[in-house]
């Protein structure tokens, strides 16, 4: 999704956690999907966002969701469900970079 379409909202970090997301991205890219409904509200990756802005990317992976759909503790449990995929492929890839550079 265009980064332009999703209005920016106020948000808090530490400055540790700042500086990891934007190596990460920076990096690798922003590789969990942010969240948002079909007007462009965003349910979920406010830090990726803003982020993702910052660094000057235009777009980035993005989930379209129906959220009139769900109630507010259904919508919560979908969005973890749809960040499930690309967390536990990470983990997997992280832990087989890992064992490789052990070998040897």
């Amino acid at each position: 999704v265009k980064l332009s379409k999703i209005a920016d909202r106020e948000i808090g970090m530490d400055a540790e956690k700042w500086r990891d997301l934007e190596t990460s991205i920076r990096l690798i890219g922003v590789m969990v999907p942010i969240i948002i409904d079909r007007k462009y509200r965003l349910w979920d990756g406010v830090h990726r966002v803003y982020m993702a802005k910052l660094i000057g990317l235009k777009t980035i992976p993005a989930v379209k969701i129906d959220a009139d759909r769900y109630s507010q503790a259904d919508l919560d449990k979908l969005i973890e469900e749809l960040k499930k995929p690309v967390v536990e492929t990470f983990k997997r890839q992280v832990i087989e970079q890992y064992k490789a550079s052990q070998v040897g």
